[in-house]
C-alpha cells in the first residue's frame, strides 16, 4: 500500500478512536450527517417547522400533530390494529413526516452517513449515551427530554432496520441539542470522507448496497446510478476535447489540461453519487495521468508527480471494486510506463491475461505491443 494510503487509513482509524472515546466507555447510539445544518439534530417535522413556520415558538409541541397524522395514515394505508410504532417506522422508512430522529447502534453505519455525499463539506457523527429504556410513545411522561424507541420489524421496514441497526430517538419538541444529555459531535473533515467510505467498504462491509438493502433502496440506487452515468458521459466528452487539443502541440497543453480538470469534476460528482463506481475511478485516474504527462512535458515535474500518484490511487480503487477491470489495468500500466517499469510490466501482463479471458483482441494487441516495447528497453 502506498504511503499516502497508509496515512489516510491512519487518519480514519484516528476518527474511529475519537468516536469510541466519545462513548466514554458506556453504551451509546450514533447519528451521521454529511454536512452542517442550520438546526440541531432533529426530526423531519421539526425541520419543516423551522424552514416554513419559524415565526412560531421553537419548542412547539409536535405530539398532537403526529397523533392526527397517525390516525389519518391508519385509516387509509394500514391495518386497523397497526400500532403507532409500526406506522411511524414505515413512514420514517419512506421519508414521511414524523417526530422520530434516526440513530444507529452501529457507529460505522453513522460514519457512512456522515461521509456519503456532500464531498465538499465536513460531515459529523453524533454520539448519544443510552440512558433510557425503550418506551411507548404518546403514552408516557412527555416532560422527559427524549426517549429511545426500537423500530418495529414490519414487512416493509424489517430489512433496512436490521441493515442499519436502527434505533429512533423520540422527543416531544423534535430536536436534541448538542448540550443536552451529553450529546457529543465529532467532525469528519471533507478530505477524509472518501477514505472513510473506502475503509468502511473494505473492513466493515458497509457500502450503499448493504445500508440501503431493500427494494426501496434499490430503486433509490437506480436513480443515483443514472445520474452518475450522466456525469461519466459528460466527463468522457471533456477528455476527448482535451486529447484533441493535446495533439496540436505544446502550445495547446495548458488548454488541454483545463479540459481534463473539468472532466475530473464530473467524475468526482459521479463518485459522490456512487462511491463504488469502478468506471468513475478508472476515468478519474486516466484524466489525472494525462494531466501528469502534459505537466511533465511543460517542466512542472513537482505537480506532475502528484497527479501521477493521484492517478495510480484511483486506478487502484477501480481495480479494488472491479478486480477483472481490463481497462483499469491497461491504463494503470500505461501511466506507470515512464516511471515504474516493473509495475507497468506487471499491469500490462495482467491486462493481456484479462484480454484473452474476455476475448478482447484489440486490447490484447495494444497491451502486447507496449509489453514488447518495455522488453526491448530492458
Amino acid at each position: 500500500m502506498p504511503k499516502y494510503d497508509e496515512e489516510q487509513e491512519d487518519a480514519v482509524r484516528g476518527l474511529i478512536a475519537e468516536i469510541e472515546d466519545a462513548c466514554r466507555g458506556k453504551e451509546a447510539i450514533f447519528r451521521g450527517e454529511n454536512k452542517q445544518y442550520p438546526y440541531p439534530v432533529s426530526s423531519k417535522i421539526y425541520r419543516i417547522h423551522q424552514e416554513h413556520f419559524s415565526f412560531l415558538n421553537e419548542n412547539f409541541d409536535t405530539i398532537d400533530i403526529e397523533k392526527n397524522m397517525i390516525e389519518h395514515a391508519r385509516s387509509r394505508y394500514f391495518r386497523p390494529d397497526s400500532t403507532a410504532q409500526e406506522i411511524l417506522t414505515d413512514l420514517q422508512h419512506f421519508g414521511g413526516l414524523t417526530n422520530l430522529i434516526d440513530f444507529s447502534r452501529n457507529m460505522f453505519v453513522a460514519l457512512f452517513f456522515a461521509c456519503n455525499g456532500e464531498t465538499d463539506k465536513d460531515g459529523y457523527v453524533f454520539v448519544l449515551p443510552v440512558q433510557s429504556q425503550t418506551e411507548d410513545i404518546h403514552d408516557k411522561d412527555t416532560s422527559k427530554s427524549f426517549t429511545f424507541l426500537e423500530p418495529a420489524r414490519t414487512e416493509i421496514s424489517r430489512v433496512r432496520v436490521e441493515g442499519q441497526h436502527s434505533v429512533f430517538v423520540y422527543t416531544r419538541y423534535g430536536h436534541v441539542s448538542t448540550g443536552e444529555k451529553y450529546l457529543r459531535k465529532i467532525s469528519i473533515p471533507k478530505h477524509l470522507k472518501r477514505p472513510c467510505l473506502k475503509y468502511l467498504a473494505q473492513f466493515c462491509n458497509i457500502r450503499t448496497e448493504t445500508v440501503y438493502n431493500d427494494l426501496f433502496g434499490y430503486i433509490q440506487n437506480q436513480h443515483l446510478s443514472q445520474r452518475a452515468i450522466a456525469f461519466l458521459h459528460s466527463g468522457r466528452v471533456k477528455i476527448d476535447m482535451g486529447e484533441e487539443k493535446s495533439k496540436n502541440g505544446i502550445d495547446h497543453y495548458k488548454e488541454a489540461i483545463k479540459d481534463f480538470e473539468q472532466s475530473i469534476k464530473d467524475f468526482d460528482k459521479a463518485i459522490e453519487l456512487k462511491p463504488d463506481l469502478a468506471e468513475a475511478f478508472s476515468l478519474l485516474g486516466y484524466a489525472q495521468s494525462k494531466i501528469a504527462k502534459l505537466m511533465s512535458s511543460l517542466g512542472d515535474e513537482k505537480n506532475a508527480i502528484k497527479k501521477y500518484k493521484d492517478a495510480i490511487e484511483n486506478f487502484d480503487e477501480a481495480i479494488r471494486f472491479k478486480p477483472d477491470f481490463l481497462g483499469a489495468f491497461f491504463h494503470r500500466g500505461l501511466a506507470k510506463f515512464d516511471r515504474d517499469k516493473a509495475g507497468a510490466k506487471a499491469d500490462l501482463e495482467k491486462a493481456c491475461e484479462l484480454a484473452r479471458q474476455q476475448n478482447n483482441t484489440e486490447a490484447l494487441t495494444q497491451a502486447q505491443n507496449l509489453l514488447n516495447k518495455l522488453n526491448e528497453e530492458e
